[in-house]
């Protein structure tokens, strides 16, 4: 399985990072990790919207990021 974080540069999409992982690994830890590396490489406040599937709703993992990152 693979998680990956897009990045919007003008009119198109990038990956931004992208992450393989064992079947049997839950999601949402991977996303968190590559938030927090892709913040740590361009910047607090870069990261304007992060839209993410309903698996990936974790109230207190958005709230981290929406005050650490300045994001969403």
């Amino acid at each position: 399985m693979w998680v990956s974080l897009l990045h919007r540069r003008g009119e198109s999409f990038v990956y931004a990072a992208v992450a393989l992982v064992p079947g049997n690994t839950h999601e949402n830890a991977v996303l968190w990790r590559l938030v927090d590396q892709f913040v740590s490489r361009v910047g607090r406040g870069v990261l304007k919207w992060l839209i993410l599937d309903r698996g990936f709703i974790d109230g207190t993992a958005i709230s981290r990021c929406k005050t650490e990152h300045g994001s969403m």
